[in-house]
Formats: C-alpha cells, structure tokens, sequence
C-alpha cells in the first residue's frame, strides 16, 4: 500500500526545490560558509542529536582523546555536517574542472584496474563526510556507478528528490532488498557503492571501538557469492569546500567451506580498517548517526568509596546486573573508579556544587571533579565511558550525577542520594528505614542490597569446609561486626552471647562458626581468641583483620542452621535472613535511628529474633522446639526486575 504524503512533508518538498533554485546563483564558497553556520545553530539548538553523538565520541575515543578534544571534535563535527547538506545544492555545479580544483582522488588505480579486467566491485563506504559529494564524482568521471540505498519509506518526497539529484549525475539507485538485481549488476562489471556502517538490529554482533555492534553481512555476502573486489572508501574535508577521497586496496576476502567464519573474518578486517579511518579523522565521521543504537554490550561503572559495607551492596548489584545481562542476551563489563576527594570539605562542597545544576551544564563543565577530586580519580573518569554509573552511599551521589551525565548514561544510586533529589537518577535502591516515598523510579527493599543465592551459598559452602577443624551434625554461625559512627559493640555483650553459644554446642553436641569484620576491635579480637581457640566445639575462627576470605560470611552462613548477628550490621542482618536461616541478633544500645527502624521492620516481617544476650540459648532452644517456618525476603527479584528495564 502507497504510504501518503504528510502535508508536512510536502511543503518541505517545495522548500528544497525553491532553495535548489536559488542556490544557483549564490557562488559555492557563499552556499558552503551558510552551511557551516547552519551546523553552528544545530549544535546549540538541537540538544537531542547533540546528546547522542557526544555519547557516541564518548563511547568510543574515551581512551584516546581527552574531554576538551571530545567537545572540539564535536562542535566541529556539526559544522561539518551542516556543510555536507548545503553541498547537495551544488552537485549540479560538480564536473570535471571542479573536481580537478577542489577534488584530490586517492586510490582512484584499483577501481579502474578492476574495471579493465571487466570485473564488478565493490565500493564499501561508512557515514563519513560528504559523500553526495563522493556519489557526484563517480557519475561525473563516468564510471559504471550504482547505489544501493536504504528506501526512505517516511519520506518518499525527500528520497525522490535526492535520488533525482543523484541520477543528475549518472548514478543509478536501487534499493535494500534488491538482492538479485544487485549481483546482476556486480557480475555486470560495475561498481556498487554499499554503506558498511547501519545501526540495524540484523547482522552480526562483532567488536567495533571495544563495543559490540551489530555489523551489515550484505556486503560481504555479496562479495562471497559473487568473487567481485571489495574496495574501503571513504571522503574527508580537507578545506572549506575541499575534499579528499581515499580508496583503500581491495580487501583480502576469505573464501573458505566456512560460510559464517569467512563472514566474521572479513567482517572483522574491516571493521578495523574503518576503525583507523574514524579516529584518524573523527570530526568527519556521522556521530549522531544511530550506528550504536543496537550494541550487545553495556559498560557499568562503579564508584568506589571503599567503606566495606558498600563495595558489598556494589559486587552484589554486580551480580544481580550480570544475571540479567545473560539473560537478555547481552555482554556486561564492569569498570571500576575509586573516588578521592581533595578533602573532607571538597566532599560536602561537591555534592552542593550540583544540587542546582541540569545534567547538560554538568556535561559541559565537570569543574566540580576538577577542583574537588584528586588527579588521578579526575583522569580515571574523564578517559572512562559508561552506559551505566552505580554508587553506593550519600557521599559519592553528587559525583554519580556528573559521571553519568558525562557520558549521557543512566544512574543508578543505592541508598538515599544525599540532599540531592531521588528525581536526578534513573533508578534509586533504598531500603526500607531510608524513609522514601515510592516513586516509579525508587525500588524500595526490605533490608541492605545482598546477593545471597543457592549457587552462591553452595560454592561458598564447597570452599570453606577445607578450613573448618571439626565437623559436627550442624552449627552456629556467629557475625560478630563493630563499631561504626553510631555504635560501639561492647566487650561484656560479646562474652555474654559467647559464653551461651558455648554452653548450648555443649549440650547438644554442635559446633560454631564464627567471623569477625574489618571494623571489629582488637579488645573483642583478643576475648575470642581467649574464649574459642581452645574450644572442643570450635568448627572455625576467622579474624577478618588477621586473614579475611571474601566467601567467609557465605560459606559460614551456608552450614549453619542459626545464624547469631551483632547489631549494628544491616548488610550482615540482611545477608543472613537472605541465606534462609533462622537469624538472632543479639540486643545492644543502638542510637541511630534509621538502624532501629531497619531491626524494628525486620522484626514485624519475622525475619529476624531480637533478644537479649543471656537469652540467646533459650531462645534457639524454643526455636528448635516450634520449627516455625522461615520468610522469604524476595528483594533480589525485585532488583533484577528494575534492573531489565535499565538494561
């Protein structure tokens, strides 16, 4: 069925042709510098476009060009396309003495060579500079030239017109899809100009710039089935209406029994080819192109502010993202950026410093990360691109706000971002005593973000047993914390807790398992040592601060049948109700009010037993005679559902 022509769409038609008309009485220098101000105005005005081919320069010269260099390519990359589109009113102008004048030719030799041996070829070009241009040359200097577009089916009006201009010429149009007609004309000794570089869902997922795309196989199928020479090219700006085309030697196509293999090899030798092209001559390139719209991959960038607590939360979400990416069928690599701030105040001041600021004046300012962050996590973050930017904690959502809208990515934050509103970021995990109000973006969870699965328990399980001493019908897990800004865990509540765990193994012939964390004193170090090490029921004692193996609290939770939790630990708390155990937490003073509306929700969700030190024995003694059942907490479901529409 005909599509209709929009209204719109028609009134543009007349204004192209009028322009056409009038254009040929402006001299091409006049039409060319209108053109470089027309690619000025997109730049500021149109931000969409602008937001997507930073993201692209960002994406793929991250490592190569540094950020001043990225926003010069792409002011410049802007003026340069606005020249393009006014050079299609001068295609008419275009003939042999314009392009003797203002034309360099490189490589012109391997088309005509395979022309002389009546040969087809292939002419493989990219969205690089004007190539209306380069399609005008081919039909002025007479060559047997066919162009193989994508049909464009909103805009039939427009594709008319530019097909019109291009036969103007002598080059011919067919169209996507016009697969028999286009070996007919290969294996009729002419060229057919093909593009390499369309963001298309099809084709195959293969490294291109460090991320995977989805690479066009029709022009190397073309090439396989029809043995005709594939010839790179590509047009560069070497002046204000100067141009340069390079034609590359023809590529040394694989032609094995091996269809698929042969494909990826010359898909890839290609891809490297134009690799080298883009970042030899970036401002050139169509960076707003939608090349990259269908990539395989995503990068997700950790900011590390290396309290233990958090770097936990980030390797679970980690974990949690990897599952989902498997799942969807894409490739996850996770960077990760420790974040120095100059000082205490630098830290404060940052955080204050966006609080008034939109996503695209941090994108085009990044003053706060260079005055406030050390060099070196300044450096890390200006050469690392990221489609997604994770922080854990307060301190470090300021600098996730500025990251992320460095490289346009999404934001995730975990916890309460600060004074900066839950609205900034894509995704806020918070759990349940943060207070906040449940917004489409906020994924409220019942405790700290964990990633306690059966896989992760059963191999934590597999690794810890080489170091328990002695193996008993079941055990105790003992998670003995620290201090924190708010809390102090007192030596004499830790005796009590011990001394009954000790008296219950006794009894009822069962062993402990028990660790300690970083922020555990060495007082409380030196009474467990004392107490345990000499202990008949003892299984295993691991002072984090001594040796610490990070599947400890895993493994430990794995072989228990009751786990025993200091207060002060949400992440621990969380981690042992997530494992499915019957969990105690022994009371102690706790001032922070958040942390006591955490134990108290836990409490009413009968997650959790809250008792008193000198009850701990009695208490795993009714439980052992009720076997009531145990909740589930269901947060990494949640989780993982959030995270497949970030994704």
């Amino acid at each position: 069925m005909k599509k209709r022509i929009s209204l719109k769409e028609y009134f543009l038609y007349i204004i192209l042709k009028i322009l056409f008309r009038i254009s040929n009485i402006f001299p091409v220098l006049i039409l060319v510098w209108q053109g470089k101000i027309l690619g000025t105005l997109l730049y500021h005005l149109d931000r969409k476009h602008r937001k997507i081919a930073y993201k692209n320069l960002r994406m793929c010269l991250a490592p190569y060009k540094s950020l001043s260099e990225i926003k010069s390519i792409l002011k410049k990359n802007f003026q340069n396309f606005g020249m393009s589109l006014m050079e299609i009113f001068i295609i008419p102008k275009i003939n042999k003495e314009y392009i003797q004048r203002n034309i360099e030719i490189q490589g012109l030799e391997y088309l005509n060579e395979t022309l002389k041996q009546r040969k087809g070829a292939i002419l493989l070009g990219i969205h690089m500079g004007s190539w209306e241009i380069c399609f005008a040359v081919a039909g002025t200097l007479g060559l047997p030239f066919y162009i193989l577009a994508e049909k464009q089916r909103r805009f039939p009006l427009l594709d008319r017109f530019l097909n019109q201009l291009r036969m103007s010429k002598g080059v011919k149009v067919i169209y996507a899809g016009e697969a028999r007609q286009a070996i007919n004309i290969l294996k009729g000794a002419n060229i057919l100009g093909l593009v390499f570089d369309h963001g298309i869902k099809e084709g195959l997922p293969l490294e291109f710039f460090g991320h995977i795309s989805r690479i066009p196989t029709l022009a190397m199928r073309l090439a396989l089935d029809t043995k005709v020479a594939v010839i790179p090219g590509y047009v560069i700006r070497k002046g204000f209406i100067k141009h340069k085309i390079v034609l590359l030697p023809p590529l040394k196509i694989r032609d094995t029994n091996n269809r698929k293999e042969d494909l990826i090899y010359n898909l890839k030798q290609t891809n490297r080819i134009f690799e080298a092209c883009i970042k030899e001559n970036p401002s050139d390139y169509l960076w707003f192109y939608k090349r990259f719209k269908y990539n395989q991959d995503r990068t997700v960038l950790f900011l590390e502010d290396n309290k233990a607590g958090h770097l936990r939360q980030l390797d679970a979400l980690g974990k949690i993202i990897k599952d989902v990416a498997i799942r969807k069928g894409l490739l996850v690599k996770i960077e990760r950026i420790k974040i120095d701030f100059k000082n205490k105040l630098s830290k404060n001041l940052q955080i204050m410093g966006v609080g008034l600021a939109r996503k695209s004046q941090c994108r085009e300012c990044l003053w706060c990360l260079k005055n406030f962050l050390n060099k070196e996590s300044f450096l890390k973050i200006s050469s690392t691109y990221a489609d997604i930017v994770v922080s854990c904690g307060s301190s470090l959502a300021g600098i996730n706000f500025v990251v992320s809208s460095l490289n346009a990515a999404k934001s995730i934050v975990i916890m309460r971002p600060s004074i900066l509103s839950t609205k900034r970021f894509d995704l806020v995990i918070a759990p349940f005593h943060d207070g906040l109000a449940f917004r489409k973006n906020i994924l409220v969870l019942d405790g700290a973000l964990t990633y306690i699965d059966e896989r992760t328990l059963e191999e934590s399980k597999e690794k810890i047993k080489s170091l328990i001493k002695k193996d008993f019908p079941f055990y105790i897990g003992l998670l003995i914390g620290g201090d924190t800004k708010d809390f102090k865990l007192k030596k004499e509540i830790v005796l009590k807790v011990i001394e009954q765990i000790m008296r219950f193994c006794e009894e009822n012939n069962c062993g402990i398992l028990l660790t300690t964390s970083r922020r555990t004193s060495k007082e409380i170090e030196i009474l467990l040592k004392d107490k345990l090490e000499n202990f008949s029921h003892l299984g295993l004692l691991i002072i984090a601060n001594e040796k610490n193996y990070p599947f400890a609290v895993e493994g430990i939770l794995a072989l228990s049948k009751f786990a025993v939790v200091s207060p002060e630990s949400i992440s621990m708390i969380t981690e042992a109700v997530s494992a499915k155990k019957y969990v105690l937490i022994f009371k102690d003073k706790i001032f922070n009010r958040r942390h006591k509306l955490f134990l108290k929700h836990f409490l009413e969700k009968k997650y959790i037993y809250l008792v008193e030190p000198q009850e701990i024995e009695k208490t795993i003694k009714e439980i052992i005679l009720k076997s009531p059942p145990i909740p589930t907490l269901n947060d990494q479901e949640k989780i993982a559902k959030a995270i497949e529409e970030i994704l």
